[in-house]
C-alpha cells in the first residue's frame, strides 16, 4: 500500500495553523497549513474510524485489525479547505496575487468532488467552494473590481444554496432509513445543527452582496439582499440580542431604507432605535459610541417632519 499518513497528523497541523491565524501569526499559520497540504498529497491516509455519514471509507483488514482509509473525495475537500485557509492568510497580508492562486486551486479541488460522491462529501465540497469564491470576491472588492467581485459572490451564493439543498436531501434520506431510533435522532440533530450553521453562512454571503450592490449604487437590490440576510438569520437566531451580527445588519438596513431612492423612514427608524438600544446596553447611554445612532434617529425625524423630536435628540 506504500507509505501511510495518519489523519490526526493532518488535523494537528491544520488546527495549529488556525490557532496561529487567530493570533495574527500569519507566517507560522502558513507553515502549518503547508505541512498539512504536504500530508494530504498522500493517497493512503489512515483515519481513526469510519465516522462519516455514508460509511463509505475504504477498509483494509490486517494483522492489527481494520484500517480505515480516507476516501479520495474527502481528501479533495480537505485539501480545498486547507487551501482556503492559505488564501485567507495571504488576504490578511494583502498578498492578493497569492491569495487568488490558492483560492482558485481550492475551487479546482472542490470541483473534483462529483455528484457520484456521497451527499456528505458533496456538502463539504460545496461549503469549501463557497468560501473560496467568497474570498476571491473579497479580494476583487478590495481592488474595486466590483463587477468581477459580484460574479464571485453570486457564484458563492449558488454554492451555499446548493449546500442547503444537499443537506435537506441527506436529512430526508436519513429519516427514511431504518435503524436505531436513538442513532437516527442523533444524526438528524447533528444535521440540523450543521444546517443552521450553513444558514448563518448564507446570511453572511447575502449581507456582503448587499454591501456590494450598495457600492454599485443598486440600492433596491441592496435592500432585497439585506432583508433576506436578516430573515435568514432570524430563522436560526430569533432573538437579536443573542446574535452578534445584528448590529451591523440593523445599521445597514436602516441606512439603506434612508436612501433617497427608497425613503422607508419609518422602517429605518425602528432599526435605528434597536441599534441605539443595543449600543446603550454595551457602552452606556452617555458613551460616545451611541452618538451615531442618535444622529441617525434625529435625521429620520427631520426627514418625516417631526422637528421637535429632532431638536430634542440633537
Amino acid at each position: 500500500a506504500g507509505n501511510t499518513v495518519e489523519e490526526k497528523e493532518i488535523s494537528k497541523f491544520n488546527d495549529k495553523g488556525n490557532e496561529f491565524f487567530g493570533r495574527a501569526e500569519y507566517n507560522a499559520a502558513l507553515r502549518m497549513y503547508s505541512e498539512a497540504l504536504k500530508l494530504l498529497k498522500n493517497t493512503n491516509i489512515v483515519m481513526d474510524e469510519a465516522n462519516n455519514y455514508e460509511n463509505d471509507v475504504d477498509v483494509d483488514g490486517g494483522d492489527d485489525g481494520d484500517c480505515y482509509y480516507m476516501p479520495t473525495a474527502m481528501r479533495r475537500f480537505r485539501t480545498a479547505r486547507c487551501l482556503v485557509n492559505v488564501g485567507a492568510v495571504h488576504i490578511r497580508r494583502d498578498n492578493y496575487k497569492d491569495a487568488i492562486s490558492a483560492l482558485e486551486l481550492s475551487m479546482r479541488q472542490s470541483g473534483l468532488v462529483t455528484t457520484s460522491s456521497s451527499h456528505y462529501y458533496q456538502i463539504r465540497a460545496s461549503e469549501v467552494m463557497a468560501d473560496a469564491m467568497e474570498n476571491i470576491g473579497l479580494v476583487l472588492f478590495k481592488q474595486t473590481q466590483f463587477d468581477k467581485s459580484s460574479v464571485m459572490y453570486m457564484d458563492a451564493l449558488d454554492a451555499r444554496r446548493k449546500c442547503l439543498d444537499l443537506m435537506d436531501a441527506l436529512s430526508s434520506k436519513k429519516q427514511k432509513k431504518k435503524g436505531s431510533l436513538s442513532k437516527s435522532a442523533e444524526e438528524l440533530a447533528k444535521l440540523q445543527e450543521e444546517r443552521n450553521s450553513s444558514m448563518l453562512e448564507l446570511s453572511v454571503t447575502l449581507f456582503y452582496i448587499s454591501l456590494l450592490r450598495e457600492r454599485q449604487n443598486n440600492i433596491a437590490e441592496a435592500v432585497n439582499y439585506c432583508e433576506e440576510a436578516l430573515s435568514t438569520r432570524r430563522g436560526v437566531i430569533p432573538n437579536a440580542k443573542l446574535d452578534p451580527n445584528s448590529l451591523n445588519l440593523f445599521s445597514t438596513i436602516g441606512r439603506l431604507y434612508c436612501h433617497e431612492d427608497i425613503k422607508r423612514y419609518q422602517d429605518a427608524l425602528s432599526y435605528f432605535h434597536e441599534v441605539h438600544r443595543m449600543k446603550c446596553e454595551v457602552a452606556g447611554r452617555d458613551h460616545l459610541d451611541v452618538v451615531p445612532s442618535l444622529n441617525s434617529i434625529a435625521f429620520i425625524y427631520n426627514q418625516i417632519g417631526d422637528y421637535e423630536k429632532c431638536i430634542v435628540i440633537s
